[in-house]
């Protein structure tokens, strides 16, 4: 029913065929930080720009991904450049969407004979875009992002689409082969994250249309979270070209990841083969991060294990990088006639960046993968830090505190929320993952049904110092009161958490056999201190264990809102007859009652020696100047007075008079 108002009318458009993302700023809204760097150019010719021919745009939901995850405000963007350098205008965009034909699309439409935008005449150019707050694994913009956390599709369990969080393209069944993946749970495999379980090497899925690295031809770098359990066939290839220039063996097998090795092809359709062989190997029995770089200028392809240095391999003219679809798993079914089998594993998640990273951009996109998935960063040399989406230090290692590392956070524009956690264990060190931290006190479930208890930009991350699980060969404590841990009293491990954004109150498990049951007045702890050789503010809190060699606490943490090495909170776990006795009192002495008349009134609460009943009436104890000078001949443990100077209640330790309570601001460090 639209028509153009007058004959001879045009409006035709076209684009540049280019994918990713160019920084792009607007004083319309601070949170835009990129464009597409996709743009479109628009001719008018004879155009009615005083009458009824609005103008309806319409952009495939799947290509503004980056900018819907973000939870910001996205933009269509006009302008009379090409660069969007002067002269723009900006129409905010719907947050919802209209499927058709099974595609969601967003649309807005733009009133021409508004004249808003002075860029529409009757004859002219102008040129479009979308513009928003840009999101990626740890803040990177990439051009390709499966994550088995988001937009996974089944039918029963089986898997049938599989949408890219960069730009939306689906993954789905590949030729007529039925036999595709399905979507995991266990809680143990992927820190509580799901995943694309190839249950069998004859299952794939994949795209053989759209090319994920089309355009990209100088530097692709690949990061996969994978479990494989068998060792045999191939996860994941491009194809050389979307016209299927290559045949037989060598369809879907540049730029492959298989079970052992990375290999790539020659600028050629059937070109020969250079691989590089993974060092160390992959795990068959924890997650693995794998990162690889290539680099078509300087012939060279290179390998990161779990953030570990790069181990380089020069393959003369073998760095093509494939322009066509991609297959996860067997290549050899459903009449795609490669000759590779699949996998028997797992992926997590796959991501695909165009260009070369920066130290610190890897750092970011390393930083993302190992705390979602609990794994501990191998090279902590040339940087000590783990990173959020700026770059900016949410955690940092030291010589001693390197161990085990894991944790709890959530940036919209790193891609994380993580809201339970727990360490793998992958590096070499003693198994001291023993904590899981969550949002919640349930220490089981997945991942996104637990609490969604963290601000963005909060960060909560822990490692260990590879000591014992034991309570012996570690240090003595005393605490801020004269209590003193013994070396037997203290476990030997030992933890470093650093609190960025002031996360609060976090529920802690700690749980291993040697949490043996105690009995009598000996009770386990957790000790907190300010510093690494627990002498400064050290506080603790008995702890029960349950049948289970359970050891539950909530906890508030010190807020390190610059993830500093030298700052942060220590803990530790102790067990300790600390000599505290309790009888029931079996008779009543006596009792102020002002309710009613009760002049001979005793306690009626059990085993109570004094109580107070009013309604209208409080009780004072005794109050002082100032405690510090105040005379108090040979006070004794437990004797309490209220501060005048301060106006605090304090209670003498036996060596000290101690505040009760807190100041207004200040957080207890244990919440419950």
């Amino acid at each position: 029913t639209n028509v153009f108002d007058n004959n001879s009318q045009s409006l035709v458009w076209g684009n540049n065929a280019v994918r990713g993302f160019t920084s792009f700023t607007n004083p319309i809204d601070v949170n835009i930080t990129h464009r597409l760097s996709r743009v479109w150019k628009a001719q008018t010719s004879n155009y009615n720009i005083t009458g009824n021919d609005d103008i309806v745009f319409n952009f495939t939901k799947g290509s503004l991904q980056s900018f819907i995850n973000s939870g910001a405000n996205y933009y269509l963007v006009m302008s009379t450049t090409s660069d969007f350098s002067a002269n723009n205008y900006l129409i905010q965009l719907p947050t919802s969407f209209t499927n058709i034909d099974g595609t969601d699309y967003i649309s807005t439409i733009y009133d021409v004979s508004s004249n808003l935008f002075s860029g529409i005449v009757s004859n002219g150019t102008f040129y479009f875009t979308v513009a928003g707050k840009g999101t990626g694994p740890g803040g990177v913009l990439g051009i390709f992002w499966n994550r088995a956390d988001k937009e996974v599709t089944t039918s029963g369990s089986n898997v049938s689409k599989w949408t890219d969080q960069m730009f939306g393209i689906e993954s789905t069944q590949v030729g007529i082969n039925t036999n595709v993946p399905v979507l995991g749970s266990s809680t143990t495999l992927f820190n509580f994250n799901p995943y694309i379980d190839f249950t069998a090497n004859t299952q794939s899925l994949g795209n053989e249309f759209v090319a994920p690295c089309e355009g990209f031809t100088s530097n692709v770098e690949q990061f996969f979270v994978t479990k494989d359990n068998a060792y045999s066939g191939r996860l994941f290839g491009l194809n050389y070209d979307l016209k299927f220039s290559a045949t037989g063996g060598a369809k879907y097998d540049n730029n492959t990841f298989t079970d052992a090795s990375y290999s790539t092809r020659n600028a050629t359709p059937n070109g020969a083969v250079s691989s590089t062989a993974f060092s160390p190997t992959l795990s068959t029995a924890l997650q693995n991060i794998s990162h690889i770089a290539l680099n078509t200028a300087a012939t060279n392809s290179s390998y990161r294990f779990n953030g570990s240095t790069s181990t380089s391999t020069t393959n003369a003219n073998y760095n093509y990088i494939g322009q066509g679809g991609f297959i996860y798993g067997a290549n050899n079914q459903g009449g795609v006639q490669g000759d590779d089998a699949g996998i028997t594993g797992q992926l997590a998640e796959h991501l695909i960046v165009g260009e070369a990273l920066t130290p610190v951009k890897r750092r970011q996109v390393e930083s993302y993968l190992a705390i979602k998935y609990g794994t501990t960063i191998t090279d902590l040399t040339s940087d000590a830090s783990y990173r959020d989406a700026s770059g900016n230090a949410t955690f940092t290692t030291d010589a001693t505190y390197k161990y085990d590392i894991f944790g709890i956070a959530k940036e919209a524009t790193a891609g994380i929320d993580q809201r339970i956690s727990k360490s793998i264990n992958n590096d070499a060190g003693n198994a001291t993952n023993i904590i899981t931290v969550s949002t919640d006190t349930n220490y089981t479930n997945m991942n996104l049904t637990h609490s969604d208890g963290l601000s963005d930009g909060q960060y909560l991350i822990f490692a260990s110092n590879n000591g014992a699980v034991a309570f012996s060969g570690g240090s003595a404590i005393t605490a801020a009161d004269g209590t003193v841990f013994s070396a037997t009293e203290v476990l030997a491990t030992r933890w470093k958490v650093q609190d960025k954004g002031a996360v609060g109150c976090v529920n802690m498990r700690f749980n291993n056999a040697a949490f043996t049951a105690v009995t009598g007045s000996t009770k386990y702890y957790m000790i907190v201190a300010d510093d690494a050789a627990f002498t400064q503010n050290v506080t603790y809190k008995e702890v029960p264990r349950d049948a289970s060699s359970n050891i539950d606490v909530t906890v508030n943490f010190g807020d390190n809102t610059n993830g500093s090495a030298t700052t942060g909170n220590y803990f530790t776990i102790a067990r300790k007859n600390l000599g505290i006795t309790a009888s029931n009192v079996t008779s009543v002495y006596t009792g102020v009652n002002t309710i009613g008349t009760s002049p001979n009134w005793k306690p009626t609460q059990p085993n109570t020696y004094l109580e107070i009943n009013s309604n209208e009436k409080g009780v004072i104890v005794t109050r002082v100047a100032d405690v510090t000078v105040t005379t108090i001949a040979t006070p004794i443990e437990g004797m309490m007075v209220f501060d005048l100077s301060d106006n605090k209640f304090k209670v003498y330790t036996g060596t000290s008079w101690r505040t009760l309570g807190l100041s207004e601001g200040v957080s207890a460090t244990f919440c419950n």
